[in-house]
Order: C-alpha cells, then sequence, then structure tokens
C-alpha cells in the first residue's frame, strides 16, 4: 500500500509539472534492466480486480491524465509484454493536416509494440498494439526539454491469429471481432473500456490531436485527421521468429530498420459517417530496439483526452 501511495504521489507531482523531456535520456531509461529472457507476463481478471475496479479505473486516469513521458517503476496491467522502438517520424506527401501530419515534417520517435494480455506467440488469439511518442525535432542530444505528441494504435480488440506483427494494420480506432476463441479478450476489453469510459468519454476513438498541434504557433489553426493506420512496409526479410518481440528484433537485424507506412483518413468535424478513404503521407522507421524492464515499467504513454472541439 506504501509503494502505491507513492507511485500516486510521485506521478500527480509529474503530472502538475510536465516540460517536457529530452529524448536521450528516455531512451537511456527505456534500455535499463534489458531482459537475458524474455517475461511472460499473465493477464487475468485476478490481475485486473486485485485491488478492485479502481486499480483499472486509477490506472486509466493516469494514462489520460499524466503527461509525463517517464514514470517511477509501475505495471502495464493490459498490455505488460512489450518491446520498445526508436526511430523516425516523417511525412514526405501533401496533405490537408496541420501539425506532425503536415508535409515536411521530420521528428523522432519512441514507441513500445506490445500484446494486450498473456499469449505474445505466433498460433494463439493476440491483439497487436503500437504505442508512440513523437519529439519535434532530429537532434537525438537536444539540449532544451521537449514535449511530445503521444499516440496509440491496435489491430483488433477481440485479437487475430495473424502470423505476425509485421502483417497487421493497426489503426487509432480498431475493430473488435467476435469469435468463441476470442471470448476471454472480448469480455476482458469490455472490462478495460469500462474503467476508461469512467476517465474518459470515447475510449474506443484515440483522437489524434496531440500529433496535429505538435509544433502549431499560437492562433495557427488545426485540423486533425480522425482516423491513422499503420503498417509494416513490404520489401524486407520476414523470419520465423515465434515471439512477435523475436519477429521484430530480427526485422530489424536482419533488414537495418523496421518502417511502418503512415496512412490517414477523414477529419474530427465530418464526424465518424463519413468514408474512411486511406491515404498514405509517410513512414516511420524504427532502427533500434529494447525489451527491458524499463521499456515494460518505466516508459509512460498519455492517452490524449478526448476534444469535442477538433476540425
Amino acid at each position: 500500500m506504501k509503494s502505491l501511495l507513492l507511485l500516486v504521489l510521485l506521478t500527480n507531482s509529474a503530472m502538475a509539472n510536465y516540460q517536457g523531456s529530452h529524448i536521450s535520456d528516455v531512451w537511456e531509461t527505456v534500455q535499463e534492466k534489458s531482459y537475458s529472457k524474455l517475461p511472460q507476463t499473465k493477464v487475468n481478471m485476478n490481475r485486473l480486480t486485485k485491488w478492485g475496479k479502481s486499480k483499472l479505473e486509477q490506472s486509466a486516469n493516469r494514462t489520460i491524465s499524466n503527461r509525463s513521458d517517464i514514470l517511477p517503476y509501475f505495471e502495464k496491467l493490459v498490455h505488460p509484454n512489450g518491446t520498445c522502438l526508436l526511430g523516425e517520424w516523417k511525412i514526405d506527401e501533401d496533405n490537408i493536416y496541420t501539425g506532425y501530419f503536415k508535409k515536411g515534417s521530420q521528428g523522432l520517435i519512441v514507441s513500445r509494440a506490445s500484446v494486450a494480455l498473456s499469449d505474445t506467440k505466433r498460433g494463439k488469439r493476440r491483439s497487436f498494439g503500437l504505442a508512440g511518442k513523437i519529439y519535434p525535432t532530429t537532434d537525438i542530444n537536444h539540449s532544451e526539454n521537449l514535449e511530445t505528441a503521444n499516440f496509440f494504435t491496435m489491430d483488433d480488440l477481440g485479437g487475430t491469429k495473424i502470423k505476425k506483427f509485421s502483417l497487421t494494420k493497426l489503426t487509432n480506432e480498431p475493430e473488435l471481432s467476435v469469435s468463441l476463441g476470442a471470448i476471454f479478450l472480448i469480455r476482458m476489453a469490455r472490462f478495460v473500456s469500462k474503467a476508461f469510459t469512467n476517465a474518459d468519454n470515447n475510449p474506443g476513438l484515440r483522437q489524434l490531436w496531440q500529433i496535429s498541434s505538435l509544433g502549431l504557433k499560437d492562433g495557427e489553426a488545426q485540423l486533425t485527421p480522425m482516423w491513422m493506420r499503420l503498417s509494416a512496409v513490404k520489401g524486407f526479410e520476414y523470419n520465423s521468429e515465434k515471439d512477435f518481440r523475436n519477429e521484430i528484433a530480427e526485422n530489424i537485424k536482419r533488414n537495418g530498420d523496421m518502417t511502418f507506412s503512415i496512412e490517414v483518413a477523414g477529419t474530427m468535424n465530418a464526424g465518424s459517417e463519413q468514408v474512411k478513404s486511406f491515404t498514405k503521407i509517410g513512414t516511420i522507421k524504427y532502427t533500434e530496439i529494447s525489451a527491458s524492464e524499463g521499456c515494460d515499467h518505466r516508459l509512460h504513454f498519455n492517452h490524449p483526452k478526448l476534444r469535442a472541439d477538433l476540425n
């Protein structure tokens, strides 16, 4: 209980004083205590309700309210098994959007690839996720603190049996597939969604306004896509690793990088009924990877809170 209270006090203090961070410091923390053997943390209802529903709701509130990029040691309750990536965000196609969606935008990015719940290996039903933290600089040794733009994407809340992380498509409004094999995943997804609903109005859509506002000057117009979709580009050498964390690491080892296409569609002011027609505008190129305690227990992504005033 003392450790839980300490975490609350420290994260509340960090939330009130967030002034950005240095990506080099964040990546150094991410690499702390690299794993010699990948953990297989199990997620079940007992884990999520160990301290009562308030534990999960507290986690949801922290994710939404706390802007900190690094936190004291904490548990990722739903996505405990992950691996972290360092690379570059680059937009090189004309488009109507603002901030770091605008053509010519380049920045460094720290990400975490993960699976919801327990199963990390091919053959099991897996729900893949990729969260990102964009820095408005290409200089990894930048001298000033920089505020980041965070995003969350997943492929399917109900999970799929797709064989590789490199073959899936991740979006900020994931589907929820229904099947007999996904009953437990669906139950968990609904349980988690309820906790997030108490903290935010629409947990199903991870809005992208932090990206569309990054780098904007005061008073400058903002235009945000409704949807973003990420998928690994074709052409690199695949591998047969069963665990998605090893798969991604082997991709980078063999090919020198793992690159994802950035596609966007729609605008926030047009609503959810608009046609979802994706257009490729850029890439994320990951060149470094770290599976570690720092990745799984220190790196924090702020969930952009729902805004109703977006264009």
